[in-house]
């Protein structure tokens, strides 16, 4: 009865540990659909080919999909790093935490992504200007118009960035879905054929990975046991059993 005491107050926990996960990610959509910037960055060059022109849909869309498929596979190790309370200090750390995976997510974005699109660009760039490109001009004349407007790059940009946040949410999402269903776990009844059906499939997988070599995925339960802070834990065990909860 105690552990079923304590399996609500972790399924709690679980829940707000979602909400919180999803609280992300819509900020962090926010963000980047409106292009704002938390790091210090150099100025535009007047130079550069690229300051002059609007933001496009296209490049509005692309730099959305990066940023949120960067913020989901970062919450992706959420889980392993980030630790919980259940007092009000929780709240100054979900703050900090959200400005460091934006902070990251900048970072990511203007050291590796954009350098990366730098080159790709003056690689079709220097694709549509070639001489060895000819034969594939002749057969297609408007590769080269594409190639050398950028529209060909531009496209480019936004699949690449689709992918990359595709492959994201598909790894996250399966976490979320185990923690979901461990909650209708905890709230269907045992005899429940959904309820069946979610165990086994565990079984399943755990014994999937244990042939393979691999250890087993720990349970959401296990991992917020080990993310609790030592107080939270102390509290947790010293509350009187709730009767009603127990279900005595």
């Amino acid at each position: 009865m105690m552990h079923r005491y304590h399996n609500r107050k972790v399924a709690a926990e679980i829940l707000r540990d979602l909400y919180e996960s999803w609280l992300i990610v819509v900020i962090g959509m926010f963000v980047h659909w409106n292009h704002l910037r938390l790091l210090a960055y150099d100025p535009i060059s007047p130079l550069d080919p690229l300051s002059q022109l609007p933001m496009g849909e296209n490049q509005r869309w692309a730099g959305l999909f990066f940023g949120c498929g960067v913020i989901l596979a970062i919450l992706q190790y959420r889980a392993r790093w980030v630790r919980r309370c259940r007092h009000r200090v929780s709240l100054l750390m979900l703050v900090a935490e959200l400005v460091l995976v934006l902070q990251l997510t900048e970072w990511m974005d203007r050291q590796l992504w954009q350098p990366f699109l730098g080159i790709t660009r003056e690689l079709f760039l220097a694709l549509g200007g070639a001489q060895w490109g000819s034969w594939l001009f002749s057969q297609w004349p408007a590769a080269q118009s594409l190639l050398l407007s950028g529209v060909a790059f531009d496209y480019f940009r936004l699949v690449t960035s689709f992918a990359i946040f595709i492959a994201a949410f598909d790894s996250t999402a399966g976490n979320w879905r185990v923690s979901v269903e461990f909650l209708l776990i905890g709230y269907l009844p045992e005899t429940s054929t959904r309820s069946q059906l979610i165990q086994e499939k565990h079984r399943k997988k755990s014994l999937e990975r244990t042939r393979k070599g691999l250890l087993p995925t720990p349970s959401p339960e296990s991992l917020i046991y080990k993310r609790l802070c030592y107080i939270c834990m102390q509290k947790m065990n010293s509350e009187p059993l709730d009767l009603e909860i127990s279900g005595l």
